[in-house]
């Protein structure tokens, strides 16, 4: 091992615990919410038309195991959760992890196939736990650098695809999204605090229009970030300002997506986090005092 990887053994460790740790809390929420494929009602109902991907899900048998045998559905969620456990546990024992990724894949793909269409909310997952796979520290390293220019492609995409969609460049686009995703709120709930002040941003459309078009700069600058690592914790921030812009004013929120901040971290937080997350003995052991 080379002597400039090895201080990131440390860190490596701590990247997947971060990781992992945000992947089981993330499905303790689903859980709560009760989208496991354990909770769904029974028969449960799709769509009719799929990608490739789902096709070879539903041809496979697995789609029925995942969701629609009770007892296997049972068994897959109690995999899910114990295989996490022990990834979160022994962060380093890759035959954990593995299994574990595979059954969130199998998760992604059960919700994509019986609760949304095409959705992409736990991509950020899978690619980010197909990381911890590798034995090497090199590799690793190497694979998670390849991942920050990944979040970096999302998010600047979603820009460059307003820009050539001339959504950017349409002066009402805040106004139309507000109305359009807020609808089926504002007739359910016409009295609510809340309702009253999307009807002030009504009659104020131009703050509304004015928001959008800074939410989309704010994903245009992660082109910025390949080019430079300069300004990675301010793309952090405009993550965070993107999707909670898009859920106060689009009712869209992909909270799960948002793990991919973790590529964004530099060594250097990352270093922050271990000397205060780790007992100071373990510093000594390992050698880093200074």
């Amino acid at each position: 091992m080379s002597k400039g990887i090895r201080p990131l053994t440390p860190y490596r460790v701590l990247i997947s615990r971060t990781l992992i740790g945000t992947c089981l809390f993330f499905l303790g929420v689903r859980g709560f919410s009760g989208l496991l494929p354990a909770q769904l009602q029974q028969p449960v109902l799709t769509h009719f038309h799929y990608d490739l991907t789902l096709w070879v899900y539903k041809l496979s048998g697995l789609a029925y195991l995942v969701a629609q045998l009770p007892w296997t559905a049972h068994l897959f969620t109690a995999l899910l959760f114990i295989s996490g456990l022990l990834a979160y546990w022994f962060p380093l024992q890759r035959r954990f992890t593995i299994l574990f990724t595979l059954l969130f894949f199998l998760l992604s793909l059960n919700f994509s196939f019986y609760l949304t269409h095409g959705s992409h909310y736990l991509a950020g997952f899978v690619w980010l736990l197909c990381c911890l796979w590798l034995r090497k520290d090199e590799r690793f390293i190497l694979l998670w650098e390849g991942m920050r220019y990944y979040t970096c492609w999302i998010y600047g995409m979603a820009f460059l695809l307003k820009v050539i969609g001339g959504a950017f460049f349409q002066w009402n686009a805040g106004l139309f999204s507000c109305q359009e995703n807020l609808a089926g709120y504002l007739y359910q709930n016409p009295d609510t605090a809340t309702a009253h002040l999307y009807y002030q941003l009504f009659q104020h459309p131009y703050v509304l229009n004015i928001g959008h078009k800074i939410v989309c700069l704010l994903e245009g600058a992660f082109l910025i970030g390949f080019f430079t690592k300069r300004w990675d914790k301010w793309l952090i921030v405009s993550m965070f300002v993107i999707h909670i812009s898009t859920y106060l004013f689009a009712d869209v929120f992909f909270a799960e997506l948002m793990i991919l901040a973790l590529t964004l971290i530099p060594i250097n937080g990352w270093k922050w986090l271990w000397y205060r997350t780790v007992p100071a003995s373990i510093h000594s052991l390992l050698g880093h005092n200074s």
